[in-house]
């Protein structure tokens, strides 16, 4: 063992020395085999974010930043026709009789106007 303090995630051995590296996120001296890609989601790949990072303090990529799933309009119609409103396919009623039928279904107890209903 070297007389050198490295931290609690460091060992040396003196029979097989390894290369040392910096945590870019915490400043932790790590094993340089034990230091990591840190990625991210950036549209639908995961990208090296250019840190690298101690196997403890990796953090996962998070599914939020990937863009949602869209999908495709439907189709167009060929020869599109307007709706014809069922307004104008039933002739309108006279005032007369219109008010007689809510009247008769109790809508109205007499005729906004006072005349009778015929």
């Amino acid at each position: 063992m070297s007389n050198r303090p490295h931290g609690q995630h460091v060992y040396i051995d003196d029979d097989y020395p390894q290369a040392l590296g910096i945590c870019d996120v915490t400043g932790f001296i790590f094993l340089r085999q034990d230091l990591v890609r840190q990625m991210e989601w950036r549209g639908n790949a995961l990208v090296w974010t250019g840190l690298y990072v101690g196997r403890p303090y990796v953090s996962m990529p998070n599914e939020q930043n990937r863009p949602p799933i869209s999908f495709p309009d439907p189709r167009a119609i060929i020869d599109p026709r307007p709706q014809i409103p069922i307004s104008s396919l039933i002739p309108a009623l006279p005032e007369n009789q219109r008010l007689a039928q809510l009247q008769s279904l109790g809508f109205i107890s007499q005729p906004s106007n006072g005349l009778p209903v015929t």
